[in-house]
């Protein structure tokens, strides 16, 4: 089998589990579930498998800090925290709030077409929170770094001045 037979049967691979009373079901939305996948190492893994396991089918959230989630699965906060990182450049999720994350519906969640609209609205707007939250950041961390230029420039100045010789590199 060639690598592009492979990922052809992954691109048409669903996985679901109805529930035959409700219609409802949690659903991996095929190649961006498995795109995450692909960079999931090691333990990354089950705290991957633990973050899907405590989404809340309501909401598509889950709750968790990394201090909590360290003592439920006995992995280290830093690790926990590289493996958040990546869910998040991935867009598998999104912090809502400290402790408080969201996961993209279009990639996993449970229910049907009617929830899932929903929850991508829901989502979409988390996400252009957070860019709008990051780039105020960085604007504060620029405007930081050009105040502290300013000042270490200030102190060379005046060094030069008492010294009466110029700064050198």
């Amino acid at each position: 089998m060639s690598t592009n037979e492979y990922e052809t049967e992954i691109d048409d691979f669903d996985a679901t589990s109805e529930d035959k009373y409700t219609k409802l079901f949690w659903k991996c939305y095929r190649k961006d579930f498995f795109n995450v996948l692909k960079v999931v190492k090691n333990q990354q893994l089950q705290i991957f498998i633990h973050i899907c396991q405590k989404v809340q089918p309501s909401t598509n959230k889950f709750i968790g800090t990394y201090a909590r989630m360290s003592k439920e699965i006995r992995i280290s906060q830093a690790t926990i925290a590289k493996m958040i990182g990546i869910l998040k450049r991935e867009n598998f999720i999104v912090k809502v709030q400290n402790g408080v994350w969201m996961v993209n519906p279009n990639m996993f969640m449970y229910g049907d077409d009617t929830r899932r609209t929903y929850l991508s609205k829901t989502y979409r707007e988390y996400v252009a929170s957070s860019q709008e939250a990051q780039e105020k950041k960085d604007k504060k961390n620029k405007n930081s770094n050009n105040k502290n230029f300013a000042n270490i420039r200030k102190l060379v100045d005046k060094a030069e001045e008492m010294t009466g010789q110029p700064h050198t590199k």
